[in-house]
This record gives structure tokens, C-alpha cells and sequence, in this order.
């Protein structure tokens, strides 16, 4: 068990993977359901899954994505003052920022998942 994977799930087709020499190292959905099954399936196999998606996908989390302990949450909200500063979403598996960092942030997951593989 020792796969760590990138996912983004772009229900808006706005971030193609076009837009960064890490495409093929990203899985990348525009149907919501399809990027939920494969990370349900992938969740016993891997040790870290990161997910990417819009904050408009965030009520995923949760409901249709169980709070596990290899499943982290990325989420992009399109500035810094839509991202709210309290929620009820424990922190350690969530993070929030900017969606101008997007690719940024896949980037140094890709990384990290280097380094600790």
C-alpha cells in the first residue's frame, strides 16, 4: 500500500490539463460521480489520496465522502475573501485556498508525494 495519488475533480471543465506539464501525473473527472467511485475504490489500495475540487463540490465531503484518514481535501474557492474562516470540517484533512493556486498547490503535492514514496 503504497500508491499516493492526485485527483481533480473539475465538474466545470475549467482547469484542463493542458494547462500543466503534471496532467499525466493528475486524474482528472468532470463527472462528479465517476471522480466519487474511484476514490471510494482507490481508498483501501492507497495511502494518501489528494483531492482537489471547487468549493462548490465541498458538501462531497462528508456525505459522500467519509472522513478518512487518507483522504485529503484540497479546496479552491475563486478568491481569498470567499473562503470562509470558521467551518465544522476538522482542518488536518482540509485545506482551502485561492483557485489561482491550483495548479501550484497539485504541483507540490506531486512533489511531496515523491519524496515520501
Amino acid at each position: 500500500m503504497n500508491n499516493q495519488l492526485a485527483v481533480l475533480l473539475d465538474s466545470t471543465n475549467r482547469h484542463s490539463l493542458n494547462q500543466s506539464n503534471l496532467g499525466r501525473r493528475v486524474r482528472h473527472f468532470t463527472d462528479r460521480n465517476g471522480c466519487i467511485q474511484y476514490v471510494q475504490n482507490q481508498i483501501p489500495n492507497c495511502r494518501r489520496i489528494d483531492l482537489f475540487l471547487s468549493f462548490r463540490e465541498g458538501n462531497l465531503i462528508g456525505n459522500e465522502l467519509v472522513l478518512v484518514q487518507n483522504v485529503h481535501f484540497h479546496i479552491y474557492y475563486p478568491t481569498m475573501d470567499d473562503i470562509p474562516s470558521d467551518s465544522n470540517i476538522p482542518c488536518m484533512w482540509v485545506k482551502k485556498f485561492e483557485e489561482d493556486e491550483l495548479w501550484v498547490r497539485i504541483g507540490y503535492t506531486i512533489y511531496r508525494h515523491d519524496c515520501t514514496s
